[in-house]
């Protein structure tokens, strides 16, 4: 039985071209894997700020209850507003009750 030198090559461009293939497969692999371990990091760091925000937040409600209870009459009359904004506890007084 004669092989042709022609199927020869073939069989090798396939087999080299397959190899090419697995090794582009383990780099994009390699690639990917890091990518997720970057995200999941910054998820973690993420959900820690989170945390951070939520905890301040009720700490803000709760000094918010504190001041509102101190401060009834002067809310019932209108001299005082006291709300949570994004930079935090914001207690407003007319300045008719500071100056005349």
């Amino acid at each position: 039985m004669k092989v042709d030198g022609r199927f020869i090559f073939a069989v090798a461009a396939i087999f080299i071209s397959g190899c090419a293939k697995d090794q582009n497969l383990e780099r994009i692999n390699r690639e990917q894997a890091a990518t997720i371990q970057g995200l999941s990091h910054e998820l973690k760091r993420v959900n820690a700020e989170l945390e951070e925000v939520t905890a301040s937040r009720t700490d803000f409600e709760k000094a918010k209850a504190k001041v509102e209870k101190k401060m009834q009459q002067e809310m019932a009359e209108g001299d005082l507003s006291v709300g949570l904004e994004s930079r935090g506890l914001v207690v407003t007084v007319l300045d008719r009750i500071l100056f005349d």
